[in-house]
């Protein structure tokens, strides 16, 4: 009965031996890795890459809609004469037809009293092939509706003006500067308002 005593004792040391030394092996594994917190800082978003500047035509593209479409616009400095090429945001290649009535320019121009005055210019519609019926993608101004003092493209301050289906898509027009390679510079936005498409005479 002794004996057996013994031996249970002996069986209960050996296993409380093996659990320490179970316990110190983990404990210095622990000891020599490098703690590692988790990465909780958002992912990196690529920045979206910028909206080419010249159209097909070698016009400048303007932002028509918020990223829904392009307006590329073209300025004949001979007869001042303003062409307007719808197309879409995603393959300026492709045109994109709008309504054919109701597509204007708004201008900001310098009034007869020195002081400034909205200039409301209609559109004329020149639907392209494949235009449906009632909309056009092209759209042209006669440079002598232009207010005198308009010499260039980089001049013009307002608001391109279209409508679809029932939605309004405009497009901001600033004055700017070209570099020496013929490429926009921005001259920075203004704190005023830009002409309505409701206002203008």
């Amino acid at each position: 009965m002794r004996l057996d005593s013994l031996r249970r004792v002996s069986i209960a040391f050996a296993a409380l031996a093996a659990l320490l030394l179970v316990a110190g092996c983990g404990g210095e594994k622990g000891k020599d890795s490098a703690y590692k917190p988790a990465d909780r800082s958002p992912p990196e978003v690529p920045e979206p890459a910028g909206h080419p500047e010249e159209g097909t035509h070698g016009g400048h593209l303007y932002d028509l809609g918020r990223h829904q479409f392009f307006a590329e616009l073209t300025f004949d400095p001979s007869t001042r004469n303003i062409t307007i090429y719808v197309v879409e945001h995603d393959d300026i290649n492709k045109p994109a037809a709008m309504d054919a009535e109701g597509a204007r320019l708004l201008l900001e121009a310098a009034g007869p009293d020195g002081g400034e005055q909205e200039v409301n210019l209609l559109l004329t519609a020149r639907p392209q092939e494949g235009d449906p019926e009632g909309q056009a993608s092209q759209f042209e101004l006669a440079g002598d509706q232009l207010p005198a003092e308009i010499k260039g493209e980089e001049q013009l301050h307002g608001v391109l003006h279209f409508t679809r289906d029932g939605k309004i898509y405009d497009a901001h027009l600033e004055p700017h500067e070209h570099d020496d390679e013929g490429r926009r510079t921005d001259a920075g936005h203004d704190d005023h308002d830009h002409p309505s498409p409701e206002g203008g005479k």
